[in-house]
């Protein structure tokens, strides 16, 4: 009671103080609620339980010179005081996971060669039909001509057409049972299939794919069809006509984020989903479309989003079906019915695909039938969106019958570089509902969080809908007033080298844009230098360069440019000379060498190597080590894999504990291990990859210090293409990979300039 009652003054007390921001327009979302408790996460990798107090008073946007970015709270040790970018996450509420991947116990299978649908077969996707005589799959591993997800185990037909030269095509079902007294939040179903995806379907209702070649790919719908108790997927897939295999397969897993019964009710479902250009993405009522701005109503308030922000609109209005079916409390408490006051709307449990890719220069509407029509959004109309065709005169299409709509030209045309004083305010809410927003923080207290999103008026959230607030840019806020102290006269220069793959992801989506951008907001620019300029000692030369990023997407380096091996001697004596070089690369990178032959770049594999000679120990399959395990497929029965960090060493401070292993076509994993051959390097790893069950494949991410043999005090980064690929808590590691390895090379730098060069050191020709 004493605890009690003191929280109560001390909220008083601030509530005096530091009374709460109102921005003017500001949208109210939700009601008020009661206080929550909340997990705080720090950059020092410390955890705390609190309750939140307020922001401090001098947060205002009209005054960013005076801004202190403090919040305060409660704690079972008394009042603390946190500023911005010591925070990293604020969680709200206790998130659970349950993964469902291929069970034998669980899974039938039918093949329609030898048993092709009848009359009564038709309902074959229902949860109620008798599957009863259906087969148990053969649950095989995957090799290389497969994808591979996490987990999941390919699905196979007892009595495949091996090498018959007719098609192949399977019927699958799942069934699966949630916990008790367990509320599904958020549940993502990823799946890839030998060949073609023709439907699929969660308890009964189809979801929006269909006749989707698939090979060395997969995809990812966030799904929210789940069931009280049991639910049943199911899939048909097929396998062209081929010479050789043609027999049909697929594998799967549903990870459904979820929290006990009990907490605070999950909201109505959308009737549409609306992404941004920044990955932003929210539900509501889409109930305003012009050519500047879209409106939607979330929860009885009204968000307008600024047009040229918005990349898709996902609509998905039908009612709920009036079929009755078993379990469907889960309903009443979500969706509403069976009672639901008159404001209160039902809606079709509502699908999205995560990673859309929309082809080039889409701009119209997507109907459910699969037509695209091509033309530009003009506005809505009650229940008609207008749209004017190229060719022709305007024309209302009902938004019933449509499943998307994409309103701009693709391409990320809105990145917004904010001010250098803003920065640790930005910030990213992840909703109970799926909803993701991005800004900046300006006000929070115990019940509400008030953003600014670069799109729309300032936002005011309840925090009891909130699981967690994330800080992704705190890391380029400390780093920038580090680097303002350390480095007063601007001699950090960065460059970038690499062979980008055509066949790669987009620039928008690539590795480089991203650390571009990271770079512009430190008010550094990181330079790509052609294989000429690297093997230019006047161009590069520690004495311009301090830094070099290897962002190489085929394993590869420039290795001769004009001279034989003149572009191995220069990444290596620039390491010799004192420079850092940091290798995030696919694979193995620095590997194969680049040769200019008939006038196309080859990669060739002769010695010498450059990462033999930087004292990299890299491993490909069939090497073990020590802790280290490389594979081009991990074993599909190892479940939870996820990088951990070296919690042994204080150069990993700051960097999350725990990011997941991520689902990408490309999951070679090649571990780097300490070099026995030498004492004069030190290798420190600061990421681990391992299982669940703590078995561990090896360093994903490892410093490699130098000293004497030839070197001047410097370090190396290696980095996995897999971790740095990854995303912590909806957004990219590479906003805590690419700090780090800033300031690990400012320190060393600083630490290397305050010592003597060791004897015998020289600089190499």
């Amino acid at each position: 009671m004493n605890r009690i009652l003191s929280f109560i003054i001390a909220c008083f007390i601030f509530g005096l103080l530091s009374p709460s921001l109102e921005a003017e327009g500001t949208s109210l979302l939700f009601p008020p609620a009661k206080p929550e408790g909340v997990i705080l996460e720090q950059y020092d990798n410390e955890t705390t339980s609190a309750q939140i107090v307020s922001m401090s008073r001098s947060l205002e946007l009209e005054k960013p010179t005076d801004l202190t970015h403090q919040i305060r709270f409660l704690t079972p040790d008394g009042p603390l005081s946190l500023e911005l970018d010591q925070l990293r996450t604020i969680h709200f509420t206790e998130d659970q996971l349950v993964s469902v991947v291929s069970d034998p116990a669980l899974t039938l299978v039918r093949s329609l060669i030898s048993r092709p649908l009848s009359s009564k077969d038709k309902s074959w996707p229902d949860p109620e039909y008798d599957d009863a005589d259906w087969e148990r799959p053969i649950l095989a591993h995957p090799n290389y001509r497969w994808f591979y997800i996490p987990g999941a185990r390919w699905i196979w037909v007892r009595k495949g057409s091996y090498r018959s030269p007719l098609s192949e095509t399977l019927l699958i079902r799942q069934r699966f049972t949630l916990p008790e007294k367990w509320e599904p939040r958020r549940a993502t179903l990823s799946i890839t299939v030998d060949d073609t995806l023709h439907q699929a379907f969660l308890n009964g209702h189809k979801l929006p794919v269909k006749d989707i070649r698939m090979g060395h790919d997969y995809i990812s719908l966030d799904v929210s069809l789940l069931l009280e108790g049991e639910n049943c997927l199911a899939l048909k897939v097929s396998k062209g006509r081929e010479e050789a295999l043609s027999f049909a397969g697929m594998a799967f897993r549903i990870d459904i984020h979820g929290h006990a019964s009990g907490n605070p009710a999950l909201p109505s479902p959308p009737g549409a989903a609306v992404f941004l250009e920044n990955d932003d993405y929210l539900f509501g009522d889409l109930v305003g479309l012009s050519d500047r701005s879209v409106k939607v109503i979330a929860h009885d308030a009204g968000i307008e989003i600024d047009r040229d922000w918005i990349r898709r609109i996902r609509l998905n209005i039908d009612p709920l079906p009036k079929k009755s079916r078993k379990n469907r409390s889960i309903f009443r408490k979500i969706f509403g019915g069976g009672g639901a006051s008159p404001r209160q709307k039902s809606y079709q449990p509502f699908t999205f695909a995560l990673h859309p890719r929309d082809p080039e220069n889409r701009i119209g509407l997507l109907l459910k039938t699969g037509e695209f029509l091509r033309g530009r959004i003009l506005e809505l109309d009650g229940r008609k969106v207008v749209i004017k065709p190229r060719y022709g005169h305007d024309f209302s299409v009902d938004v019933g019958e449509i499943h998307s709509i994409y309103p701009n030209e693709p391409g990320r045309r809105t990145h917004l570089k904010y001010k250098r004083e803003l920065l640790p305010r930005r910030c990213r809410l992840t909703m109970k509902d799926g909803t993701a927003l991005s800004g900046l923080l300006y006000d929070i207290d115990q019940e509400f969080l008030t953003l600014k999103p670069p799109w729309s008026p300032t936002l005011r959230v309840k925090n009891g809908l909130l699981t967690a607030c994330d800080f992704p840019y705190s890391p380029t806020a400390r780093l920038k007033r580090k680097l303002n102290a350390l480095s007063p006269d601007g001699r950090f220069n960065v460059a970038l080298i690499g062979e980008n793959n055509p066949k790669g992801p987009s620039y928008e989506e690539s590795t480089y844009y991203r650390i571009q951008c990271l770079l512009s907001e430190l008010d550094m620019e990181g330079n790509l230098l052609s294989p000429e300029e690297m093997v230019n000692p006047e161009i590069f030369s520690t004495e311009r360069i301090t830094l070099v990023i290897n962002l190489d997407e085929t394993e590869s380096y420039y290795k001769t440019v004009n001279k034989t091996n003149d572009g191995y001697h220069a990444l290596l004596n620039f390491v010799k000379n004192g420079g850092f070089l940091a290798h995030l690369g696919i694979g193995s990178p620095a590997y194969y060498g680049l040769e200019p032959r008939n006038n196309h770049w080859t990669r060739t594999v002769t010695p010498p190597f450059l990462n033999e000679s930087l004292k990299m120990k890299i491993l490909n399959p069939g090497i073990v080590g020590k802790n280290a395990l490389p594979f081009e497929l991990p074993d599909n029965r190892v479940a939870g894999l996820h990088f951990i960090r070296n919690r042994e060493t204080p150069f990993s401070e700051g960097l999350p504990d725990r990011i997941e292993f991520p689902y990408l076509p490309d999951t070679r994993f090649r571990p780097i291990i300490a070099d026995t051959t030498t004492t004069s390097t030190r290798f420190v790893p600061l990421y681990w990859l391992q299982s669940e069950g703590g078995m561990n494949y090896g360093a994903a991410m490892a410093v490699i210090d130098y000293r004497g043999h030839g070197f001047r005090p410097t370090r190396t980064f290696y980095v996995h293409h897999l971790l740095f690929s990854s995303s912590y808590h909806s957004h990219s590691a590479i906003h805590y990979i690419l700090p780090k390895i800033l300031t690990l090379t400012l320190s060393k730098r600083q630490e290397s300039e305050k010592e003597p060069s060791p004897c015998g050191t020289k600089p190499t020709p």
